[in-house]
């Protein structure tokens, strides 16, 4: 549970911006009121003032001069400046989280930090948010086991975390707000004194993991992204799962495509019976289990044949898992196998044009979803039997898709509409969407 330490009320903390600026920025956040139990008042100003006086000392080095800054008050906001937003301040807020220990003890952790009013030309920079003890010349660890630095990304429509796990990023650009919550925190409440946030360079040395992409973590259980491929290998899943495409071999092997701005794709020629097997197919969503299912696919030319682009389960009625088109590239097909939940396009053909398709499926209902948007909605009884999982052609062993794929994920879950359009709007821009 999130909120305010019951030991004792604390009055507003203050941004103070009359020391040091530079780019990139740090803004200190602090608060006032660390009670020393047993000292006079003037004693207690004494101490503080000393110990406050051997930390500046000792971060000078590094940049940071806190001299005067008053104690990190959690629940309560400040104002602050990093170097990308200019003349716009940011609100940034602590919170912590109370875990029960043994008989009535219990402790505050650091686990939260909400942060508003972020311009719009502080997107495409790294946000650093550091906590800090009352001394040191180092950053407290804040989450995992060492972990310092939060970097928050604003990329597209989303907040993402930087490189680096151990945190959530949740929150829009549109909004400019966003919240951190650090998954496994370690620093106590007590022990933050002060904040440090700066903008930076954008390091875009990870910009394909899913939070990089600004996609939804929550229940992902297959992550298989073309821009991230290194050129040679399987075509890695960033998840633990280890759902990697592996190539069957000589021509049956797609082609890699590298483009720039994340556009990379592999390219299936169906003459070829070109597809990827997928590994350790046990630990994907079997029977009724809820699950979710999406893939971006551009065809080049209807085959007279249905074109897939994940599939798995065996080819018997309603024992399959798999999205893609018809053969005429006009119906969108979730399945199932022949007892499947379709779309078809108003008018035309989708050949020659990036799509993204997906679906879910909770035990009883269907919803298909095309670029974004929930098209159908069914009520439908599939039980999925494991067999074969593949890229690129159905259960059956036939159907090859003739195009291009990049990029496919799977959940252990089913994603909600809202969820749906973070997705769709993470990966869109890739394709002038």
């Amino acid at each position: 549970m999130f909120g305010f330490s019951p030991k004792k009320a604390r009055p507003n903390f203050q941004y103070r911006d009359n020391y040091y600026h530079d780019d990139p920025q740090n803004e200190y956040f602090a608060r006032y009121g660390k009670t020393l139990s047993g000292l006079s008042r003037t004693f207690a100003y004494t101490v503080l003032f000393a110990v406050s006086v051997m930390f500046i000392q000792a971060t000078v080095a590094a940049n940071i001069n806190l001299n005067s800054q008053k104690i990190v008050e959690f629940g309560q906001g400040s104002t602050g400046t990093p170097a990308c937003s200019g003349s716009t301040s940011l609100t940034l807020t602590p919170g912590n989280s109370f875990t029960n220990g043994s008989g009535s003890t219990g402790t505050h952790y650091f686990k939260t930090i909400n942060v508003n009013s972020v311009p719009s030309q502080c997107n495409g920079f790294d946000l650093k948010i550091r906590a800090w003890g009352i001394s040191g010349t180092s950053p407290l660890p804040i989450y995992g086991t060492n972990q310092t630095d939060v970097i928050v990304h604003g990329v597209g429509a989303n907040y993402v975390a930087g490189c680096g796990s151990g945190y959530t990023v949740s929150g829009t650009t549109s909004s400019g707000s966003f919240v951190v919550t650090l998954t496994v925190p370690v620093s106590l409440s007590n022990d933050v004194y002060k904040l440090t946030i700066e903008s930076t360079a954008h390091d875009n040395s990870c910009d394909y993991s899913p939070a990089s992409n600004g996609v939804v973590q929550d229940g992902l259980l297959l992550y298989l992204d073309a821009a991230a491929y290194s050129g040679s290998g399987n075509w890695l899943d960033w998840t633990s799962y280890n759902h990697d495409g592996t190539f069957p071999g000589g021509t049956n092997n797609p082609t890699f495509v590298s483009q720039p701005n994340n556009g990379s794709y592999f390219n299936f020629n169906s003459s070829q019976s070109q597809y990827f097997n997928v590994s350790n197919i046990s630990t994907m969503v079997y029977g009724t289990s809820p699950r979710s299912m999406i893939g971006w696919m551009r065809v080049s030319a209807a085959t007279g044949s249905w074109q897939w682009i994940l599939s798995y389960g065996t080819s018997n009625t309603s024992q399959s898992m798999f999205i893609g088109f018809n053969s005429s590239i006009t119906t969108v097909y979730f399945g199932g196998y022949g007892n499947d939940v379709t779309y078809t396009k108003p008018s035309g053909d989708w050949i020659g044009q990036w799509v993204m398709m997906a679906g879910t499926y909770d035990g009883t209902t269907a919803k298909l979803y095309v670029n974004g948007q929930l098209v159908t909605t069914q009520t439908i009884s599939w039980n999925t039997v494991q067999n074969t999982n593949q890229i690129g052609r159905q259960t059956n062993g036939a159907e090859y898709t003739n195009g291009r794929i990049s990029y496919i994920s799977y959940y252990n879950k089913v994603l909600s509409a809202d969820e749906m359009a973070q997705n769709f709007n993470a990966i869109r821009g890739r394709y002038g969407i």
